[in-house]
């Protein structure tokens, strides 16, 4: 069985944080999936998909991370339409990645139980971001059972 959500996040002129972590595991119970396997991908470059805690401090360290690239921010390119595109927050998803493979087992994610999935836009101009969660298990999901009348 594969079940697939499209989720929407608003986003500002900055780096934009956003938990994943609720969308996808609304996406397991709903389809009832037991065992099996998420993907989590963002479809459009300019943004990242990670496993982090979700604390202050890990977000400072992102911001730091990259802060040894600004020297590239103010940099153009064109993409194969020609069209005048930003260059670093591309090279910031390209570093982070923009998709995950995450296992289930007994209808949770193997994750630590302080693990999030985080989303992050490092575009320049706000908008809208989609990340795409597909979840695919072993077969369809159990018949809840029925219950007698009596």
């Amino acid at each position: 069985m594969i079940l697939f959500r499209n989720s929407y996040f608003f986003t500002t002129s900055g780096l934009d944080h956003f938990i994943v972590t609720h969308d996808v595991k609304a996406l397991i119970a709903e389809g009832n999936v037991d065992q099996g396997v998420v993907h989590i991908i963002v479809p459009k470059a300019g943004a990242s998909v990670m496993l982090a805690e979700d604390i202050p401090e890990i977000k400072e360290a992102v911001k730091k991370m990259f802060s040894v690239f600004e020297s590239l921010s103010d940099e153009k390119a064109k993409n194969k339409r020609k069209e005048e595109l930003e260059l670093f927050p591309r090279l910031q998803s390209t570093m982070l990645g923009r998709q995950l493979c995450i296992p289930i087992q007994n209808g949770k994610l193997v994750l630590s139980p302080f693990e999030d999935i985080i989303l992050l836009d490092f575009e320049a101009l706000a908008g809208r971001r989609e990340c795409v969660i597909q979840v695919m298990s072993e077969s369809a999901p159990a018949e809840a059972p029925q219950q007698q009348r009596m």
